[in-house]
């Protein structure tokens, strides 16, 4: 498409005057929808840990290659799982945690904080990633471990071992009184 010279006149008028009078500064409000600013460039610190983090007696458990359907299923499977604006956190007895992301802060010692928005007596206010080994690292502030360290690593077997003991079922058509 082309342009004449009125047309990139305007686009230029236009563009001065959203930045508030300042050249090359279109402003802070360009409305085009971004990911909300948590209080630094430390939030890429994130990227690393996106994903699910298993514990590693559940990854032991789970790989046992006797396990029936209903041992699969007796219970959840306990996990940490770190998205960009959230993190989820079951245990294997209770209920899931859930908090937003409020900040990520790193640390001289390579460990990389994560800050939730969550009242201090919900005690569930951050984790903290240490250690890391590849795919393996600790994580303390877990609920599931009264904010322990304690190692975790990926587990991408996970949904093959899930496909291949349930036979393609979820655990819940297995037995409805238990859900993942």
């Amino acid at each position: 498409m082309r342009f004449g010279f009125g047309a990139s006149l305007a686009l230029g008028v236009l563009a001065f005057a959203c930045s508030g009078g300042k050249e090359g500064d279109l402003g802070g409000d360009s409305g085009i929808p971004s990911r909300p600013s948590t209080g630094g460039t430390e939030k890429v610190a994130i990227n690393n840990l996106i994903g699910r983090w298993y514990p590693d007696p559940e990854i032991k458990r789970l790989s046992d290659p006797t396990l029936t359907p209903e041992q699969w299923c007796e219970r959840p499977v306990s996990r940490v799982n770190v998205t960009f604006d959230q993190v989820e956190v079951q245990c294997d007895t209770g209920p899931a945690w859930v908090a937003p992301v409020s900040q990520v802060k790193t640390t001289t010692a390579g460990e990389v904080v994560v800050l939730f928005r969550a009242r201090k007596e919900s005690g569930f206010t951050s984790l903290k990633f240490s250690a890391s080994s590849g795919p393996r690292m600790n994580i303390s502030g877990s609920p599931c471990f009264r904010g322990a360290s304690t190692p975790h690593a990926r587990f991408p077997d996970y949904e093959i071992l899930t496909r291949q003991i349930l036979g393609g079922k979820r655990c819940s058509q297995l037995n409805p009184a238990t859900t993942q």
